[in-house]
């Protein structure tokens, strides 16, 4: 941190609402927040009160419906003020008057709609959007047009909400959205609208809809209400299904750049007091959620586009928790409001902890979207892979210690040092022994790997904090059902990770590991092929191509990165970035020898060979559970946590972790 951080603590106004500085939390999903009445349950409440605690100046709220009758859901899954309004008063008033007590100000979210990207298990009918096209996530299932009468039935209903908003003591509205292909997207898009209506044609047209409703909301709440536009200024789509990545030269059929400046314009004509920009649409999903792929601070260039030609406040997202960017940012005129999302996920306190110069001790989002979109995707509570109270602040919070214990953790990995963590925190004796020299399991293998750097940060978070809470850890410390009983203790946690699997096919070279290649490029030769299309795989083909390096990757399924827990927008921007830097993918492929700097290999019943001179190995891992399983029948209490007990995530090996010590 090098930059005047005051610059983030000045206070801004939009309309006529001052924000104490310059940071705001950006809308999200609220799934698992919601009461089967369309209100902020308990858990709703708690997790916007911690966030405004944290220091941040703005919440805008995570998307609330304004009807239930066009586009017909099932109720609970988000807020709807028109179904129940006077209790979605009562229970409103009530969190504001608590996020104001922190001196946040706070802002209702209201969509005009989902259309052809809503999820199909969410519709009770048939999908609605601006034409008849057919689904994002389903192309046999067809959109239906919406008339002109439902289109002024939304707007109508969006003004209602809008006042029902303000008389629960909101500070504003946020329009959802010019943006990321929502249903508002889909009419400014010439792509998806092909109405000849006054809600059609030329771009003031397409915008008609999103115009017409801030007019309504200003009607019916005064001129001097403030609201929002979450707004993309290009939507990266190559082709319907398929996105643009960063530096990929294609021609735009979404909104490029001199289009979005033009829409900017009569959008804030039209009564706009500010735009939260991003980019991306759902063919390009992963530039509106990033993944750990991008570069910090991905939307500045938009933000600094958009403030060269449009004169109103803008709010930029995308990565921008380093505040050295954050401030730049401000500086050089891209951006007058600082948005974090999924930061504030994995650190309610970020903003407090940068106001205080105490960077290091802030824990990093990851940018694997296991805990947050993946799970809201799966209609699981949404929470954060690094943060497990995330969206469960009251009822996941550690429990009080009743009688302090002597713990003995076996294995510093990540659920080894989650474990501890906690335990500490709640005043156990701890200690951790260590087979190797250091701590980190799997996230030393990444520390020169730029798309990995958030791991790297996650495990420097761990050793602070560890070393902070007084944890004894062993280095060089191997435990065996021989020697430990040597060690004075109540409980034993294992958590001793898994090791990779062997090779099952004939070879005269050793192939190499995925993760030794990691930590040593270097000595890897520049045509070499994978084997193991999954998560590490594939990252590890990814890795090495940018080095350079021609890359082969194999997988026996019949396609790459298959695995469960892989979220969709990560997975897109892998594939699109494999594909980017030229890897060849061979899929259905069965290794059979590697002999002579020569891969045999079969697919389709057919025997193929191909020269590759290395080979990487990435075919999986096995828990490393011999120890625990030696010790099942001694008498004391033991758990097992993290990889030993199911080789998974980080975000498995936290959980499991958090939710033994929190108990314990």
């Amino acid at each position: 941190m090098k930059k005047n951080i005051n610059v983030l603590f000045q206070p801004f106004t939009l309309g006529s609402c001052e924000i104490k500085n310059r940071y705001c939390m950006v809308a999200m999903g609220t799934g698992g927040m919601v009461t089967h009445d369309g209100l902020f349950n308990e858990r709703g409440v708690e997790y916007y009160v911690e966030r405004a605690k944290g220091g941040v100046g703005l919440i805008i709220t995570g998307t609330m419906y304004v009807e239930n009758e066009i586009e017909k859901v099932y109720p609970g899954i988000m807020p709807y003020p028109r179904q129940n309004t006077n209790k979605f008063i009562m229970t409103s008033a009530e969190m504001i008057e608590r996020i104001h007590a922190y001196d946040c100000k706070v802002f209702a979210q209201l969509t005009a709609g989902f259309g052809r990207v809503i999820k199909p298990s969410l519709l009770i009918e048939q999908p609605i959007s601006v034409s008849g096209i057919s689904h994002f996530w389903d192309k046999n299932l067809m959109c239906r047009s919406l008339t002109i009468n439902e289109i002024e039935t939304i707007i109508k209903n969006t003004a209602k909400s809008a006042l029902i908003c303000k008389n629960a003591g909101y500070d504003g509205i946020e329009i959802h959205a010019v943006h990321e292909g929502y249903l508002l997207d889909q009419f400014a898009i010439s792509l998806f609208n092909n109405r000849t209506d006054q809600y059609g044609g030329n771009l003031k047209g397409r915008l008609k809809f999103a115009c017409d409703i801030v007019k309504a909301i200003k009607e019916k709440c005064g001129s001097d209400f403030p609201v929002l536009l979450r707004y993309s200024l290009k939507s990266f789509i190559k082709d319907t299904l398929y996105g643009g990545l960063p530096n990929e030269i294609f021609k735009e059929n979404g909104r490029d750049i001199d289009e979005g400046i033009e829409a900017a314009r009569i959008l804030v004509d039209s009564g706009y007091d500010a735009l939260d920009i991003d980019s991306g649409a759902y063919e390009s999903w992963y530039w509106a959620h990033p993944p750990l792929y991008f570069d910090d601070g991905l939307n500045i260039s938009y933000g600094k586009i958009i403030k060269e030609h449009i004169n109103a406040p803008v709010i930029i997202a995308g990565k921008m928790e380093d505040p050295d960017i954050a401030i730049s940012a401000i500086e050089t005129g891209a951006a007058d409001i600082i948005g974090l999302g999924r930061s504030l996920l994995a650190d309610p306190q970020i903003v407090n902890k940068i106001r205080k110069s105490k960077h290091d001790e802030i824990r990093p989002c990851i940018g694997c979207h296991n805990g947050c979109m993946h799970r809201l995707l799966s209609s699981k509570l949404m929470s954060c892979a690094v943060n497990p109270c995330s969206g469960r602040e009251f009822d996941y919070a550690l429990m009080p210690l009743y009688r302090k214990k002597n713990i003995l953790i076996v294995g510093a990995g990540v659920a080894g040092m989650e474990a501890a963590r906690v335990l500490a925190l709640r005043g156990h004796n701890v200690t951790i022994h260590e087979k190797s020299e250091i701590v980190g399991g799997i996230l030393n293998e990444y520390d020169c790997i730029h798309f990995k750097r958030s791991h790297r940060k996650l495990k420097e978070w761990y050793i602070k904090n560890l070393h902070n809470l007084k944890v004894n850890i062993m280095f060089n410390s191997a435990i065996t059902i021989n020697n430990i009983h040597n060690y004075s203790h109540d409980i034993i946690i294992i958590a001793t990770g898994a090791r990779a699997k062997e090779v099952n096919f004939e070879y005269d070279k050793a192939p190499i590991l995925a993760l030794q290649a990691f930590k040593n490029v270097s000595a890897v030769a520049h045509n070499i092929a994978i084997i193991g299309g999954g998560y590490v795989g594939s990252e590890s083909a990814l890795y090495l191509a940018q080095k350079g390096h021609k890359v082969t990757l194999f997988e026996k399924k019949d396609s790459i990165l298959q695995e469960v827990n892989f979220p969709e927008m990560n997975r897109n921007m892998l594939m699109d970035l494999l594909a980017y830097h030229s890897v060849e993918i061979i899929t259905q492929a069965s290794i059979q020898q590697y002999i002579n700097d020569i891969i045999t290999y079969q697919k389709d019943n057919n025997i193929y060979n191909i020269q590759a001179d290395d080979v990487i190995l990435a075919i999986g891992y096995k828990s490393e559970n011999d120890l625990y399983r030696s010790l099942m029948t001694i008498n004391k209490e033991i758990y097992i946590i993290g990889d030993a007990k199911n080789v998974g995530n980080i975000k498995n090996a936290i959980w499991d972790a958090y939710e033994i010590a929190r108990s314990i």
